[in-house]
């Protein structure tokens, strides 16, 4: 069995697949009942498991294997009905913040330290995805326009435009 995304599953309904992510919330309702969110790069599903003992924390990257059901209720329109979890690495120590929350309540500081992890939050990923599309519009509409992307190294204190002139104020240049 190989890894999917979790936005490949509605794909699978009624099969056995294995999904690989990061565990994003666990909920135990008893010894016999617990639901884990698993964010992947592609999105958040989530799987049921009955009879079996989660021992990950969050925050830990861990495969999981079971059968896609239809589940209209679900963001994603299904749900998984979890078979068997494999931790692959846990973390090694409690995050400052809840990643599983709506919002992300945290100062500007513990926001930026801790950017890598931050970035996990779905509102913080809405902001850059719309930050990419904006940037995928603009080189877009710049090439339509016959432009030149440039990218060279910087290693002095100061760009080579600034140096040479102000012909050239961005990395976009019309001389090409």
């Amino acid at each position: 069995m190989s890894r999917i995304l979790s936005k490949e599953l509605k794909d699978h309904i009624g099969e056995k697949v294995e999904l690989w992510g990061r565990l994003y919330s666990l909920r135990e309702l008893s010894n016999e009942l617990a639901f884990i969110n698993v964010q992947d790069r592609s999105g958040l599903v989530q799987f049921v498991f009955e009879g079996i003992k989660i021992d990950a924390k969050v925050g830990s990257i861990i495969k999981a294997k079971g059968v896609v059901k239809k589940e209209e209720r679900a963001a994603m329109g299904v749900e998984v009905i979890g078979e068997s979890i494999e931790i692959i690495e846990a973390p090694k120590e409690e995050l400052p913040f809840d990643l599983s929350k709506k919002t992300l309540k945290v100062e500007l500081n513990t926001l930026l330290d801790h950017r890598p992890l931050t970035i996990r939050h779905e509102t913080i990923r809405s902001i850059f995805n719309v930050y990419d599309t904006v940037l995928s519009a603009y080189n877009e509409v710049m090439r339509s326009m016959d432009f030149k992307e440039i990218k060279t190294p910087k290693t002095s204190g100061r760009s080579e435009e600034r140096r040479v002139g102000k012909e050239c104020r961005s990395r976009w240049s019309p001389y090409h």
